[in-house]
């Protein structure tokens, strides 16, 4: 599961990478089709982050400790919607660092 949210979250990196230029280069040159496709890649882009942060969030309801996160901000002796509550816990950069560790 942890490696669905390393992919997920790099790739979003990606996306919003290429969704940023695709956007600038579209305004730049006035191509619909550049800009479609930057806005597209920016909803691509939401569902990855989507996915990590769900994949986040079944490791802290699961107690998942090989994430660091999780290891940080939950125990075992809280209740599920404490461990629930922690997805919103670290709001340091990089939020999904614990993918990283």
């Amino acid at each position: 599961m942890v490696q669905i949210g390393n992919v997920a979250i790099l790739l979003a990196l990606a996306t919003c990478t290429y969704a940023v230029a695709a956007s600038l280069y579209g305004g730049l040159t006035r191509r619909r089709d550049a800009i479609a496709s930057g806005e597209n890649a920016a909803w691509a882009a939401w569902g990855l982050v989507s996915i990590a942060s769900f994949v986040l969030l079944h490791a802290l309801i699961t107690n998942d400790f090989s994430l660091k996160y999780v290891a940080s901000y939950t125990s075992t002796t809280l209740p599920l919607r404490y461990r629930m509550a922690a997805l919103w816990v670290a709001w340091k950069a990089p939020f999904y660092s614990g993918f990283c560790s």
